[in-house]
Order: structure tokens, then C-alpha cells, then sequence
């Protein structure tokens, strides 16, 4: 039995763990992969005050690192209360909402954004198809998207996953997103495989957890330990399983901004 007086969330000792406020697999790593493609596939010029969405923003760790690694001018929405407001009062420099991804054309102006990313948030979105009809609403014409994420191909979606918080997950299925961009007015441009970079990410990571067991359990509950552990072991199982793959979705929206589902801003 664990103490009252520990602290019985995951995604803290995640965080914390982590070294920062992320959530998703890499960490500061996978953000310089994609901030790298981001670069070679903007304009020339148009690096500076970017309007970047963080969609799925957690604790905001990391919005916070690319704002310190670039100019972009960044809005993190997140549909979990506790983790705006830490968030917020962690990052003074990001606007932070909380906000559900299907609901951001309620929130923002259409033609807002250049750049919209997810790092490991589509997979928990339920109506996929309907977000990215969403998103394309508050994107301007040209914009970027990026979904990092977990993926699976057809014939690999008779399995269940949960999350941390033991919801199920849906992995990028690459074969129907490329009909569901297109249908959203996005146009692909390339789908990155990470799956050996997610093995060996995954595979630090619960080293590294087995290895601070023991300060971690001064200060968070077992129970908190044991659904982080579990939890990445299963997902580092998978992948080794090829049940799953880790990918980077890269799209663009049509420029002619022909298709585009319109704002309810």
C-alpha cells in the first residue's frame, strides 16, 4: 500500500523522468527530427513569427522547447484542465487553451495557422477524420501538418493498445490517412518511418526508469510507477512485434484552399 502523500499521476513521473514537460516518444530528440523536415520545407524567409497550433499541448514541454528553438509565435490546446494550467503557469511565453482538437475551429480564426503539429496525440483522437477536416479550417492555404505518432498498417488492426490513462489507442492507420488528408484538403508529402528510433527510445526510457525506481517511489505512488512502466513496456513489445510502427506524417494544405471545410469561429 503507497503513502496518501505521494503523488499518484503518471504523467508526471513521465515528465519527470523525461527531464522536461513532454509526453511523447524522443523527447527533445524527435522534436530536431521534426524540426528539421519543418525548415527544409518551409519558404525561404518565412521563419520568423510563424503561427504554429500545438494540438494535444500537455504540459507544454514541448511547445516551450521549440519556442526557445525558433521564432514561431505558438498556441497549445490540450483538453485536460490540470495539465493547461501547469502549462500556463510554467510558460508564460505560449498561449495555452484548453480545448478539444474537434472543437479548435470554435476557438481560433480561419486561415490562422502555418504550422500545425501532434507529437503522440492523434492516436487518442477519436474522430480522426473529422479532426483533420477541423484543423484544415483554422489552417491557412499551404500550411504545414505534422503527425507524429504511433502507426499500423491494415492488416494489423485486430489488437487492442491502452494509453497511460487507459484509454484505447488508434494508431495512424497509413493506409486510410492518405485518403482521409485528401479528403480534408491536405495534400501528403511524406511519411517518415521512425519505428527503429521509437525501440531504441522506448527501450532508454524504461532503463532509465528501472534505474531511478527507487527516487522515483519517494516521491510518486507505486501505482504511478507501475502504469508508466507497463504501459511503455507493452508499446516497446509491440513495436518490437511489428503490431505497431512509429511514423511522421508530413501534409501540406491545397494552397488553392479548394475543399477547405470552412471556420465556426
Amino acid at each position: 500500500m503507497f503513502s496518501l502523500s505521494k503523488i499518484n499521476n503518471p504523467r508526471l513521473l513521465l515528465a519527470q523522468v523525461r527531464e522536461g514537460d513532454f509526453a511523447h516518444a524522443g523527447d527533445r530528440e524527435a522534436i530536431d527530427i521534426v524540426l528539421k523536415k519543418v525548415f527544409e520545407l518551409i519558404e525561404d524567409g518565412a521563419k520568423s513569427s510563424i503561427k504554429v497550433l500545438d494540438v494535444g499541448c500537455g504540459l507544454g514541454g514541448t511547445a516551450a522547447y521549440i519556442k526557445d528553438a525558433t521564432s514561431f509565435d505558438i498556441d497549445g490546446i490540450d483538453i485536460d484542465p490540470v495539465a493547461i494550467k501547469h502549462a500556463k503557469s510554467k510558460y508564460n511565453k505560449i498561449r495555452f487553451f484548453e480545448c478539444d482538437a474537434n472543437n479548435a475551429d470554435k476557438k481560433f480564426p480561419e486561415d490562422h495557422f502555418e504550422i500545425i503539429y501532434l507529437f503522440n496525440v492523434f492516436y487518442a483522437i477519436p474522430n480522426q477524420k473529422d479532426s483533420l477536416k477541423t484543423l484544415a479550417a483554422v489552417a491557412k492555404p499551404g500550411a504545414l501538418l505534422v503527425i507524429f505518432d504511433y502507426s499500423q498498417n491494415k492488416s494489423a488492426s485486430d489488437f487492442e493498445l491502452k494509453d497511460l490513462s487507459g484509454k484505447s489507442m488508434r494508431p495512424v492507420n497509413l493506409t486510410l490517412i492518405k485518403d482521409w488528408l485528401v479528403d480534408s484538403g491536405w495534400e501528403l508529402i511524406e511519411i517518415t518511418d521512425l519505428s527503429v528510433k521509437y525501440e531504441i527510445w522506448y527501450k532508454e526510457f524504461l532503463v532509465k526508469l528501472d534505474a531511478e525506481k527507487e527516487k522515483l517511489l519517494k516521491i510518486f505512488s507505486e501505482e504511478a510507477f507501475s502504469a508508466v512502466y507497463n504501459t511503455f513496456s507493452v508499446l516497446l513489445d509491440s513495436l518490437r512485434s511489428k503490431k505497431i510502427s512509429g511514423s511522421v506524417v508530413y501534409a501540406r494544405l491545397n494552397k488553392s484552399g479548394l475543399g477547405k471545410p470552412k471556420s465556426k469561429f
